[in-house]
């Protein structure tokens, strides 16, 4: 197996610090990601399909709850404070539906992506969704429409949402000490 695909992964996940980050993945079963093929009606690049088949496919980051709470019901912010982490589905034996990549497939279709559509990867809090086309390339489907996606790689586009992810992180903590702040400015009666 070609360990490129794996040690650009490695490489974008080193400054996810797991203090501030839960990491989970699962590796698929080579038979379970070729009936999904089937199903989808075209194949997926060989680069996915060896992350998929490793133990970083199916991977989420996602923020630990004390560093960056979960909104809640009804929580109002900025569109950014409610994106959390970085999915990218998989079809490990425990993977939970929102990872699978079957579901997602079926999820996509629902909201109107077109059958040429494959999505893989989904900011957390985020309802676009980033995925494949039938000639390899890289589109968003934002619930509507489906454009192109400037990364002109699986990695590439990896890199850039967990760098954004990170940066967020940064905002995040920024935020949240501007509102502790204002929490114990005294207030008019």
């Amino acid at each position: 197996m070609n360990n490129s695909i794996l040690e650009e992964m490695w490489a974008i996940l080193a400054p996810v610090d797991i203090k501030d980050f839960e990491v989970v993945a699962g590796a698929a079963n080579p038979d379970r990601y070729d009936a999904y093929e089937q199903k989808l009606g075209f194949t997926l690049p060989g680069e996915f399909r060896e992350l998929s088949l490793s133990k970083l496919g199916g991977v989420l980051v996602s923020a630990r709850e004390e560093v960056w709470p979960q909104a809640k019901a009804f929580d109002v912010g900025p569109a950014w404070t409610f994106w959390r982490g970085i999915m990218v589905f998989g079809l490990a034996p425990d993977v939970p539906d929102w990872l699978n990549l079957e579901r997602m497939l079926d999820r996509a279709r629902e909201e109107g992506a077109p059958d040429d559509f494959a999505p893989v990867l989904k900011v957390e809090g985020d309802g676009h969704f980033f995925g494949y086309r039938p000639d390899h390339t890289l589109a968003v489907f934002n619930g509507y429409d489906i454009e192109p996606d400037e990364a002109d790689s699986f990695t590439a586009l990896y890199r850039r949402e967990i760098t954004a992810l990170l940066a967020r992180l940064g905002d995040m903590k920024t935020l949240q000490v501007e509102r502790a702040a204002n929490k114990k400015k005294p207030r008019l009666p």
